[in-house]
């Protein structure tokens, strides 16, 4: 099946969110366990409830840290949920890098990587993993507590849409998000990711 819009050529992830929203808003972009256990089934994540979650997210990162000045960079950290995806999208509409860091790295690896990015934020769910607190304390980290899968991804509240209107030209030279290296031989390095790896 055709793309929606397939005559743009090269489209930024938080647009094509946005592009599925508008133009197939029904169409499931994602599907998230409801159990522990295959058998307990799954829930259907359509374009529209997707791009609602991004745009909550965005304007609660905005209205808690004002507006990124694109170079800003949040770490991230927290269970293997679709909020990761969530996360990168909705700091990228804010003008905010997202970066995500390791419950696995040590207390000096985190520190590293923190100052590497120059990140002054971390957000993460109201439970973090052993370890992280003294890094927010020793690095004097605004922390953040991202709201719960099932309060962004509310499907009957209504959520004004954040604009991004950047184009592919305008934003091919900017980072995305920013992963690290495994640290298997020493402490883990950033690498940003590509525009190539973030369009469409």
């Amino acid at each position: 099946m055709q793309f929606p819009a397939a005559h743009d050529t090269f489209r930024l992830l938080p647009k094509v969110v946005d592009d599925f929203a508008r133009l197939e808003p029904e169409r499931v972009l994602a599907a998230i366990p409801l159990g522990l256990e295959v058998s307990d089934g799954f829930r259907d994540i359509t374009a529209k409830t997707f791009a609602k979650a991004v745009d909550r997210l965005a304007w609660f990162l905005q209205k808690e840290l004002g507006r990124g000045r694109r170079e800003d960079v949040i770490t991230y950290l927290g269970p293997s949920d679709i909020r990761y995806a969530l996360v990168a999208l909705a700091a990228a509409k804010a003008d905010y890098r997202s970066f995500w860091t390791s419950p696995r790295n040590s207390f000096e690896a985190h520190k590293s990587l923190i100052a590497e990015t120059k990140c002054r934020v971390f957000v993460s769910p109201f439970q973090i993993p052993p370890g992280i607190a003294p890094v927010i304390r020793e690095m004097n980290l605004k922390h953040l507590h991202i709201p719960t899968v099932e309060d962004l991804l509310e499907e009957n509240g209504q959520v004004e849409p954040f604009p991004f209107d950047r184009s592919y030209d305008e934003a091919n030279s900017d980072c995305f998000t920013i992963v690290h290296t495994s640290g298997s031989t020493g402490i883990s390095s950033r690498e940003h990711t590509k525009p190539e790896l973030t369009s469409w």
